[in-house]
């Protein structure tokens, strides 16, 4: 490699780090029970639910925000709900990579590997997404089991 190149290659790198680096900016927003939200938190949700759902992109960024934030609260309450009842919070691997793999099945993904590769991407991390995805089976189960009966 030419060493004008590899001076090209580090300015370029140098200035997408110095551009990354001032336009994010990591603040607490919200403190629920002892836990705090974080735009970087809102804006890796925002990232999750465009995953999910394309027809996000056709709100007004506003209210992307606002589902994004009230999302991870959400979360959050239904997180520290579900440790009342579960010593610990996880479920079978094979099923959620399952349930996984259905939450992102219009995306046409073949293999853990490949979301996991789509969420690199996306500066997602697959764990942090099946944790969410452990909570919301853990939450329907007990919902399920107190109000099965009724």
């Amino acid at each position: 490699m030419s060493l004008i190149y590899k001076l090209i290659l580090v300015l370029v790198c140098y200035l997408g780090f110095l551009t990354n680096s001032i336009s994010i900016e990591n603040k607490i927003l919200i403190k629920v029970n002892n836990e705090i939200i974080t735009s970087i938190d809102v804006l890796n949700e925002v990232k999750y639910l465009n995953l999910l759902n394309k027809d996000l992109k056709n709100f007004d960024e506003n209210k992307i925000y606002e589902i994004a934030k009230n999302s991870l609260i959400k979360n959050i309450v239904k997180e520290n709900e579900l440790k009342k009842y579960f010593a610990k919070l996880d479920v079978d691997e094979k099923y959620l990579n399952d349930i996984t793999m259905k939450y992102f099945d219009k995306l046409n993904l073949n293999s853990i590997d490949e979301l996991k590769n789509l969420l690199k991407r996306n500066n997602l991390v697959l764990e942090e997404i099946q944790n969410k995805i452990t909570i919301q089976i853990l939450w329907n189960n007990l919902i399920f089991q107190k109000f099965s009966k009724n």
